[in-house]
């Protein structure tokens, strides 16, 4: 199961990969509020993620944002977690475009990739960073 925090760093994640086609739906917007709402998320925590909002995300931050929230990712069942909010947020609007279903694959492999051991890791140097 997700924190408050580590929701955070999720909704980046799927802000950056609402921006995959080059545009924010509100469709997509109002995914990311309503998990927003799940995590309980303050309004400074919002403050955090208006600049993903603005604007697109380049490449260096999205590999940055993905990298936080692979390293709080400590199960099998929380990457599960993570896959199926991608899905949701890309399919929001109705459809997915080339460009968002290019980012999911990339993603997703990334996610599965990723071992019982590179998780728990990955979730040990994310304490340690803290």
């Amino acid at each position: 199961m997700l924190t408050r925090s580590d929701g955070l760093a999720l909704i980046k994640v799927l802000i950056a990969a609402a921006w995959a086609d080059s545009k924010l739906s509100q469709a997509e917007i109002n995914y990311t509020k309503q998990l927003a709402r799940k995590f309980q998320l303050s309004d400074t925590d919002w403050t955090e993620l208006e600049p993903y909002l603005e604007d697109p995300p380049g490449q260096k931050d999205i590999n940055g944002l993905f990298q936080d929230l692979l390293s709080r990712i400590a199960t099998p069942a929380v990457r599960d977690e993570v896959l199926h909010h991608l899905q949701q947020v890309l399919a929001a609007d109705s459809g997915m475009t080339a460009e968002e279903h290019d980012f999911l694959d990339e993603y997703t492999t990334i996610l599965k990739e990723a071992s019982t051991v590179d998780l728990l890791l990955g979730r040990v140097r994310g304490l340690f960073r803290r």
